[in-house]
């Protein structure tokens, strides 16, 4: 049957579509692969006789500063790039956005979305508008280096360090990452799977940190990530944006990089190919289980009509199936849609999906799970470990628990 679109559900409401819509999104896409995915939904909503305002911002912190600024100003833009989690019940709470389940009806937002709504939900309403689902413990690795040396894909993050001895005398980086507080985050993550066991970083989504850290699961995590600054990272060839750490992988000046999926789309972007130039992995030692990220648009309380039929018109742009699917190739993520056709998809996102289709295959990532302020904590923790050679696991755990 074929779906109504979510701008049409205003025609059936007697709202009614009228002069040519324009919509401002606000992100921090910055990446080729991510401008280029996000060119899908732009050139499909000017296609339907819509305008669009692109407005980049240089990083997360900085959009949500401007995007906050904005909407308390009452100059809301039409849509704010943001990531799933508890932050949205905060801002749906204080009455700043508006739901997808204002547009359309629960029956149709049930035919189209898969099990991400869920995920989103506030209060019973879908609080914003899900663009696609990533998964951030990926471990990326230059083929030719690893053909080169004879080494195989890492079993865990202890075999990685193994290898690092072989990749840096041969003259390679071994791990590429960049100074971004973040990745640091995204590695203790993948590193805390494997050391010190799921059911560890399932107490730490949970927010049961005095249990999380208790015993020795942060001791070891924190060792083998002190082992990977010193035997396999560079510090000088740390750079400030991810994709550079990317283009030091295909470049072959690094033999691999930990990072979300949406680094897929930088390879491809530059032409790479899977299994030649470059493969993918979900990280060492994770048991082929995925930490899940959702990228999604917020959608300020609209403040006219005009401005609540252009968040329609981009909705059923960015949830229109073909525009997933285009969309999804090319930044590397998988879709939010149901009865998405695999098959033109490649080996990575394949893999994925299977993935988060297996019971057990997934988890949460700590964006889904945890508060702003609780993450900023944990990062904190992390980046002084990171940097200080002399602090004690007291020391750390006194951080986060006090």
């Amino acid at each position: 049957m074929k779906r109504v679109s979510l701008a049409a559900a205003l025609l059936l409401s007697g709202t009614g579509l009228g002069r040519a819509e324009s919509v401002e999104v606000l992100h921090y896409w910055q990446g080729p692969a991510e401008r280029a995915a996000l060119q899908v939904f732009s050139d499909s909503f000017e296609q339907r006789g819509g305008k669009w305002y692109d407005a980049p911002r240089a990083n997360e912190v900085a959009l949500k500063a401007y995007a906050i600024d904005r909407i308390k100003s009452g100059y809301a833009p039409s849509a704010v790039q943001w990531h799933g989690g508890p932050e949205i019940e905060r801002l749906y709470s204080l009455e700043i956005l508006s739901s997808l389940s204002e547009i359309a009806s629960e029956d149709e937002l049930t035919s189209i979305l898969s099990s991400v709504a869920d995920v989103l939900r506030v209060n019973g309403n879908v609080g914003a508008l899900p663009v696609g689902l990533h998964g951030g413990n990926w471990l990326w690795r230059n083929t030719p280096i690893y053909r080169e040396l004879g080494l195989e894909p890492p079993r865990d993050w202890a075999h990685f360090l193994e290898q690092a001895k072989v990749i840096r005398a041969a003259g390679y980086r071994p791990l590429a990452i960049g100074h971004a507080p973040w990745e640091r985050v995204a590695l203790f993550v993948a590193v805390m799977i494997d050391v010190a066991g799921i059911d560890c970083y399932k107490r730490l989504l949970e927010g049961r940190l005095d249990l999380a850290i208790d015993g020795p699961g942060l001791e070891k995590t924190f060792r083998v990530m002190q082992r990977l600054r010193d035997e396999a990272t560079s510090p000088d060839f740390a750079h400030d944006i991810w994709s550079e750490s990317t283009n030091d992988v295909m470049e072959g000046k690094a033999a691999a990089q930990l990072m979300g999926d949406w680094a897929k789309g930088e390879f491809l972007k530059a032409g790479k190919v899977i299994g030649r130039d470059f493969d993918c992995m979900i990280a060492p030692g994770n048991n082929e289980t995925l930490t899940i990220v959702l990228d999604i648009f917020v959608l300020p309380k609209a403040q006219n009509p005009d401005m609540q039929k252009a968040q329609a018109m981009l909705a059923d742009v960015v949830l229109d199936p073909e525009n997933q699917r285009k969309f999804s190739l090319i930044k590397g993520s998988l879709p939010v849609v149901k009865g998405m056709d695999m098959h033109s998809f490649d080996a990575c996102s394949q893999l994925g999906f299977e993935a988060i289709s297996t019971e057990g295959g997934s988890v949460p990532s700590l964006s889904l799970s945890l508060t702003q302020e609780r993450i900023a904590e944990i990062q904190g923790m992390i980046q002084v470990a990171w940097e200080d050679e002399d602090v004690s696991i007291d020391e750390l755990k006194a951080m986060i628990l006090q």
